[in-house]
């Protein structure tokens, strides 16, 4: 009766184990999925900053040069465009900084969940062999 017992105890706290470590894989494939999406929005983020401050400073540019001409009508719209080209240009610099903190952040939390996906024994494709992996 007692190695019945025990038999069901064992049976049953390894179904749940195993039930939770499939949860964890679940998990771990939901979080590399939202990283990768994060890394991938940070390096939109990086080109659109960049294109942001090479339009402002060329706006700012040809805003100054309007201002330093003899025309005395150019001079509002020169201001003006001056004005534009810096504050586009300072967007395209907050754009540019926040893409990269996204992407480094996406970048190291992707490879972190990829490596508590490898646990067991894992053919990937990509590398040639087996690997057996135990981490606790």
């Amino acid at each position: 009766m007692k190695a019945l017992f025990s038999l069901v105890f064992i049976m049953l706290t390894a179904a749940s184990y195993s039930q939770l470590d499939e949860q964890k894989k679940l998990l771990y494939e939901h979080k590399v999925e939202s990283f990768i999406k994060m890394r991938s929005l940070g390096n939109t983020m990086i080109f659109l900053g960049v294109v942001g401050i090479g339009g402002g400073l060329y706006m700012a540019s040809e805003g100054k040069k309007k201002l330093e001409s003899d025309d005395f009508d150019s001079w509002d719209k020169g201001q003006k465009q001056y004005d534009w080209g810096v504050i586009i240009a300072s967007l395209g610099g907050t754009m540019f900084f926040g893409g990269m903190v996204l992407s480094g952040i996406g970048s190291s939390k992707v490879r972190q969940y990829r490596e508590k996906l490898k646990l067991g024994i894992i053919y990937d494709g990509n590398t040639k062999g087996l690997w057996l992996v135990y981490r606790f």
